[in-house]
């Protein structure tokens, strides 16, 4: 008899089936086989489809991954592990978890291969399984086709499924995809190619009975990324170590460059920063040429510190790579570095655009501009002339350093961020020789012995004396003629007046404002019988279209703006931020959508990556974007708690951020 093995394919990313390769000859009537014999089983199971994670684009989970590891939150569940509270069986916990540490493993650049291969053994199943149609509630487990091979019956690979405890790839992924979505950047969500299997310890002992040893294998694939794959390929299994790599290492060695230098002094330490990022990296003037180039590129901070000589960074790498060893850094005093954006003009080359540079307060309290960029070989500042400089100017026009004839302006987004007072530049260069011996002379003793004992013995005896005999003599005379006759002519008519025309006036006006039919007229409160109202916001609890909505507010020609400025009607959902107002009149309140963290009305994995940034302090949530991260409960910041409730909403397990 001809020997088959197929496997069972998933379209969209994993499969799990069964299949045993050379084995012995079988007779057409199964029922004879021995215990031990095995058989090749051609699939006919139906397929199981695991498409849509709904995970963001490649390069936005990258960017974060990157900025994780860099900035030392690098676990694959730095949030708790999500999976172990949705996932009840103990077989689905075993894949979770074995899949979700190959998975950091592949994101680490610590392994290439993502084909995924586990032993039953591995997976918590110790000893032989056997089980009976009559188990696993089939009438029977294989039948012979016309060519005399064994097949599956329908229904049987899932009966299998159930019996290991298995309850699909779909359940884990999404679980991996909230647990850990950073470290899946290199997998192709896209991708419909996959496969998996179970296999080869699979004896058939008859048509209606088999059994599974732990020896048998599982295997899961994920197709890889073309950013991750080597040469750019699509539908593969196998990442480029290079790029998946890269944040990871790039990462070690800035941390050695902070070791390197950690027993300088402060301005030593930034100087050796500034020197070290230049030889380490050269400017690329191919992509600065490039009009279409945007700040935000992961890779360039990568670049400086990867060890590869060949890649090069524009002016955000140079100023990203100086943040990130001041950031890293211990200093003697109380320093801080700003990254900042503007434009800057040089007029010596005549040359003029949008520049990233960074700004440190030192110990002398001033602040002061440092251009690693510029101050790189072959540029105007390589002499030292752009590192903690002084400028003259102001931070709402532009800032020249006439050593150099360049000129820095802040851009818009730069002066609303950080303000005056950081933008502010010292007027004169930072200087080390002068700067520093400055705080010790300035004695602590002096003016301790000067100032204790002349205040004391002055100002003791001048009030004591002064302070006792003036109110005596004083306060004894005046309250005695006084006291009496004043209470006597004013109890009397008080009373009279008071009782008659009180309270007529009072009860009237109360009720009467309070009556207000005004919401249905122009400028008119806005009410609602279904939304709650509260400190000038309207809560939704659930994504909401513009019509819903609508119908349970009152007020009149309400109108619905979205925070983009842009009007909703009809089926357009209502996102945090919308505001809702009655005619031409001013907005009067802003609605709050639990779970909506980026104002499109929906509750999706971007609105989770936002809280979780904001967990990790990369960005900060406030107003009515907080009340959406925490549904109203009073946290002054996202937790963890909202975390796992937006996790149940994305995985259907609740419908609401309230439980």
């Amino acid at each position: 008899m001809k020997k088959k093995a197929t496997a069972i394919a998933l379209a969209g990313t994993l499969l799990f089936g069964l299949f045993a390769p050379a084995a012995p000859a079988l007779a057409a009537t199964p029922e004879t086989a021995a215990a031990d014999d095995t058989v090749a089983l051609v699939a006919s199971a139906p397929e199981e489809t695991v498409t849509n994670l709904d995970l963001p684009d490649s390069d936005d989970l990258f960017a974060q991954y990157a900025q994780r590891v860099f900035y030392g939150a690098d676990s694959a569940a730095p949030l708790g592990n999500y999976g172990e509270t949705v996932l009840t069986s103990s077989f689905d916990l075993a894949v979770y978890a074995k899949l979700k540490e190959a998975v950091a493993q592949v994101a680490a650049g610590e392994r290439t291969d993502t084909v995924f291969t586990f032993t039953l053994a591995e997976l918590g199943i110790k000893e032989p399984q056997t089980w009976t149609a009559a188990d696993m509630g089939l009438e029977t487990i294989f039948y012979t086709d016309e060519n005399g091979d064994l097949v599956w019956a329908e229904g049987a690979a899932e009966a299998i499924n159930h019996m290991l405890g298995y309850g699909g790839m779909g359940a884990i992924l999404d679980v991996l995809r909230v647990d850990c979505p950073y470290e899946l950047y290199w997998y192709d969500k896209t991708a419909t190619g996959g496969a998996g299997s179970l296999g080869p310890s699979v004896s058939v002992n008859a048509l209606d009975c088999i059994t599974v040893t732990p020896a048998a294998k599982i295997e899961m694939r994920l197709c890889v990324a073309a950013d991750y794959a080597p040469g750019g390929v699509t539908g593969g299994c196998e990442t480029d170590p290079a790029r998946t790599g890269a944040a990871k290492t790039a990462a070690e060695n800035a941390r050695q460059v902070v070791e390197k230098y950690a027993a300088l002094g402060d301005y030593d330490k930034l100087l050796a920063y500034k020197d070290e990022i230049c030889a380490l990296v050269d400017y690329n003037h191919d992509a600065a040429d490039n009009t279409a180039t945007l700040y935000g590129d992961p890779w360039q901070l990568i670049y400086v510190f990867d060890g590869d000589p060949t890649t090069k960074v524009v002016c955000e790498g140079y100023s990203k790579a100086f943040q990130y060893l001041f950031d890293q850094s211990d200093f003697q005093n109380e320093l801080y570095c700003y990254t900042v954006t503007g434009t800057t003009l040089c007029e010596a080359g005549n040359s003029q655009g949008a520049h990233m540079w960074n700004i440190c307060t030192m110990d002398d309290g001033l602040n002061y501009l440092v251009d690693v960029t510029n101050s790189d070989a072959g540029t105007v500042g390589r002499q030292g002339q752009l590192f903690l400089v002084g400028a003259r100017g102001s931070a709402d026009t532009q800032y020249n350093v006439s050593d150099v004839e360049m000129r820095y302006a802040y851009d818009r987004e730069t002066l609303n961020l950080y303000g005056e007072d950081i933008l502010t530049l010292a007027a004169d260069d930072y200087d080390p020789t002068t700067v520093v011996p400055t705080p010790a002379p300035t004695a602590t003793p002096t003016p301790a012995p000067t100032a204790t004992p002349t205040p004391a013995p002055t100002a003791t005896p001048t009030p004591a004396p002064t302070a006792t005999p003036t109110p005596a003599p004083t306060a004894t005379p005046t309250p005695t003629p006084t006291a009496t006759p004043t209470p006597t002519p004013t109890a009397t008519p008080t009373p009279t007046p008071t009782a008659t025309p009180t309270p007529a006036p009072t009860a009237t006006p109360t009720p009467a404002p309070t009556a207000t039919p005004t919401p249905g007229k122009p400028g008119g409160e806005i009410t609602s019988d279904v939304y709650p109202i509260q400190d000038g916001a309207m809560t939704v609890e659930k994504p909401t279209n513009a019509a819903t909505l609508l119908a349970g507010v009152h007020g009149e020609d309400l109108r619905l703006t979205n925070a983009d400025g842009e009007p909703l009607s009809g089926e357009d959902l209502v996102g945090t931020g919308t505001t809702v107002a009655q005619g031409d009149g001013p907005a009067e309140l802003v609605i709050v959508v639990y779970g909506d963290l980026n104002g499109d009305g929906k509750i999706a994995v971007g609105d989770l990556l936002e809280m979780r940034r904001a967990l990790l302090a990369l960005t900060k949530l406030d107003g009515v974007w907080l009340r959406a991260a925490t549904a109203d409960s009073g946290e002054p910041e996202p937790n963890v708690r909202n975390i796992l409730q937006l996790s149940r909403v994305l995985l259907n397990l609740t419908d609401s951020m309230k439980g």
